[in-house]
């Protein structure tokens, strides 16, 4: 569910290190890859109120934006694959009476394929492509939603 808190907190922190010339977006990936809040910045209470949240959650609402917006003109190249694999993966799972966003978070959060069914060969099209890419994925997917802000 895309809550308005979340995304309040997000911007704070993505903002917070723009303003103290932080590279933002890779900041925001070192945290979805690793979970390591010490990627955030402790300037102007960013860290503490992403500590509100946990990845997963932030790694929903990310995943939620992009399959509500697919901004496809936002990748080329293997980004531009990686978001491909994710809405068939999405469609897969989903026809099949999965969760598949909560499916998709269990494998970005652990990096285990097991997460995602084999039906339809959704598995194999997961595997195509790192955890990395799909974070970049979604960090631009949010960033597009969010243009206005930033």
């Amino acid at each position: 569910m895309i809550s308005a808190r979340m995304i309040e907190v997000l911007d704070n922190a993505y903002i917070t290190m723009k303003e103290y010339s932080y590279d933002a977006y890779s900041q925001f990936l070192g945290y979805l890859i690793t979970g390591d809040i010490t990627y955030i910045t402790s300037k102007n209470n960013a860290r503490m109120r992403m500590l509100e949240f946990e990845r997963d959650e932030i790694l929903e609402l990310m995943l939620e934006i992009f399959f509500d917006t697919q901004p496809m003109n936002e990748y080329s190249g293997r980004s531009y694959s990686a978001a491909k694999s994710l809405i068939f993966v999405y469609q897969t799972m989903r026809s099949a009476g999965y969760d598949p966003v909560r499916q998709i978070i269990g494998y970005l959060v652990t990096d285990d394929a097991s997460y995602v069914s084999v039906k339809n060969g959704a598995r194999n099209e997961i595997s195509s492509h790192t955890v990395k890419e799909y974070c970049d994925v979604l960090i631009r997917a949010y960033i597009s939603s969010r243009r206005e802000m930033y």
